[in-house]
């Protein structure tokens, strides 16, 4: 047998096994037009950018992130932690206008507290899964906050808490209740700060905040 067939069955045998392998993650995907994929394998992409890929039925499946409305997933040992994962344009708060403008740009970012009316979100850098177990891992800066009805998530200032403070009471002006709480006597906590994504600079409660926001109240 010549070197040519030698190399071309092992490439066949290489892709074989690569496409056969299984997921140790799996996932409910929520596309932008209603519809679901239910408990498909996930394949985790070496670098998050416009396009996924699962398995349902074990036939393979490429997604484009513009289609994706959320990804929920999980390792498959561990089915009770579970991550959500959505893509949006980031931005920021004009406070001169009193507006939202993008970036023009999109990332992927994991959602950690949903309210009625704004969700906190931080951008998201990898996923390690192993054999039994899965951990994630996202960019301790900057936060974001996503507005019901907008698509765009807003980089949250990660600077001095007196100015992070009055541009966290600027954005949220349309709740009176959430501004008089945006003191060291409300949604401050540094002891806690490290726990929630901030530090002794930007020791905001951003998932109390995020449940918490009633515009109009």
């Amino acid at each position: 047998m010549n070197l040519r067939v030698i190399f071309a069955l092992f490439f066949i045998f290489a892709g074989f096994v690569y496409l056969s392998a299984k997921s140790n993650v799996m996932a409910d995907v929520v596309m932008a037009d209603g519809k679901k994929l239910n408990n498909v394998e996930f394949y985790i992409p070496k670098s998050w950018d416009k396009q996924v890929k699962v398995a349902v039925g074990g036939e393979e499946m490429k997604l484009s992130a513009e289609e994706i409305e959320r990804i929920v997933f999980w390792h498959k040992d561990s089915p009770e932690q579970q991550y959500v994962l959505v893509y949006k344009e980031e931005g920021k708060f004009d406070r001169k206008h009193n507006e939202i403008k993008g970036y023009g740009s999109k990332s992927w970012f994991t959602v950690e507290a949903v309210g009625e009316h704004l969700v906190w979100l931080v951008e998201y850098l990898k996923i390690k899964p192993s054999a039994s177990k899965m951990t994630i891992q996202v960019a301790t800066k900057p936060n974001h906050f996503l507005k019901a009805g907008t698509d765009i998530a807003v980089e949250i200032p990660d600077d001095n808490f007196l100015r992070v403070g009055k541009w966290l009471r600027e954005f949220l002006a349309d709740d009176s209740e959430i501004v008089k709480k945006i003191t060291d006597k409300g949604y401050e906590d540094r002891r806690q700060a490290f726990r929630h994504g901030g530090n002794v600079y930007n020791p905001f409660l951003y998932e109390l905040i995020a449940v918490d926001y009633t515009p109009n109240r």
